[in-house]
């Protein structure tokens, strides 16, 4: 689904709910992730999702700071 596709890291631009795990698990112990404008975050790989589409409706851009300056927060 991801093949090839960066993980991270990305800057959140609208609030987002990402589910976590792989695609056909147990329902039973799935998680999700909510991100916020303005997090900073990176995807693990596992997450059912299209990373481009994502980035086509911009929800999502490349977070091109330092990662530097997100330790110090």
């Amino acid at each position: 689904m991801n093949e090839g596709v960066y993980l991270g890291p990305y800057i959140c631009r609208r609030k987002l709910i990402i589910p976590q795990g792989k695609i056909g698990q147990a329902e039973s112990g799935k998680t999700s992730l909510k991100q916020f404008p303005g997090d900073v975050f990176s995807f693990d790989g596992d997450e059912p999702i299209e990373i481009n589409m994502l980035l086509r409706v911009q929800a999502i851009q490349p977070y091109t700071e330092s990662l530097d300056a997100l330790e110090v927060k």
